[in-house]
């Protein structure tokens, strides 16, 4: 009997495409050539821990360098490989500019890259990793998150805020934030905004108050999708494919990237381009993907759970 563990990035993969989640997550395939933008975000979050914690700029950039010397750079493609390098060059610039720009002085810092784990059904836990948990001097909780983008587009800041208040990973935290009675009175997104050509690396600051406001609703939707989740493990686990995708596959920021698996098959010509996954969360990376009996009870008990809360918006 193994327990079945949801991040914010699975549940919103299951939203995204079914079929994606059980390529990544059931048959545990990911694409072999490496996210060089989840390398970029992962050294600029090491650099910002190190400001959080009161490091200085030159331990922070270190550790930065340390974590892209890692990346294997030869497995990109020819234009991948030139933006990588291009970001990589600006590593330094990228990091002052969040040690210059974010100014923590005000807050009483609670919490710093804190993995989380709340079991939300009978062997069924929700997830993650959360950037910063702040408090004021009035008392009042803020939740941060770090993340890195790309200017595209003329109405990116617009979209990109859309996008936040969409965002199912930011909810989550809230979400969990007031369930051991850290209740934030906002959640703020600290965005660095990348170099491109002649444009320097820039800090925004999204003031995203509109979360804490639509908790009741989140909770609905959260009751929702990991019954949902836990109905397809529990029946579906050995059948394929799952339902596609409702939107593109294809996007301005690239395709999907079990296209490939999806239009042309499970040839080995194909399945040679992905590789097994591995898991970035602790509490995560000591479980294997669970076996269908873990999941009965946990599936009566949300079959259970939606009954109620049927009855009870009668």
């Amino acid at each position: 009997m193994s327990d079945l563990y949801l991040d914010s990035t699975a549940i919103k993969c299951f939203l995204d495409c079914r079929e994606a989640f059980r390529l990544r997550y059931i048959e545990n395939l990911v694409a072999a050539e490496p996210s060089f933008h989840q390398a970029i975000g992962i050294a600029v979050h090491l650099a910002a821990e190190t400001h959080n914690r009161g490091g200085s700029f030159e331990d922070g950039l270190r550790l930065a360098a340390d974590e892209l010397q890692k990346f294997p750079e030869n497995l990109l493609n020819p234009y991948s490989q030139t933006r990588f390098r291009e970001l990589a060059a600006e590593l330094p610039s990228m990091v002052a500019c969040y040690f210059d720009e974010i100014d923590n002085s005000d807050l009483e810092i609670i919490a710093i890259e804190e993995e989380w784990s709340y079991e939300y059904l009978p062997r069924v836990f929700l997830c993650g990793r959360k950037d910063k948990v702040g408090r004021r001097a009035s008392g009042d909780y803020v939740l941060f998150d770090l993340k890195t983008a790309s200017e595209i587009g003329k109405n990116w800041k617009a979209e990109f805020r859309g996008s936040m208040l969409r965002d199912f990973g930011l909810a989550l935290y809230d979400w969990h934030e007031s369930r051991i009675l850290r209740v934030p009175s906002t959640v703020k997104v600290e965005c660095l905004v990348k170099p491109y050509k002649t444009k320097e690396p820039r800090i925004e600051i999204f003031d995203l108050p509109e979360i804490t406001a639509y908790r009741k609703r989140f909770e609905q939707q959260l009751a929702w999708v990991v019954n949902e989740i836990v109905h397809y493990h529990n029946y579906y686990k050995d059948q394929h494919p799952w339902p596609m995708a409702q939107g593109q596959c294809l996007t301005k920021y690239g395709p999907c990237e079990y296209l490939k698996v999806c239009c042309f098959g499970r040839s080995n010509k194909i399945l040679s381009e992905y590789i097994p996954r591995t898991e970035h969360l602790e509490v995560r990376r000591q479980r294997e993907v669970p076996a269908d009996s873990a999941l009965n009870e946990a599936n009566q008990k949300g079959r259970e759970r939606n009954h109620n809360w049927n009855k009870s918006h009668k």
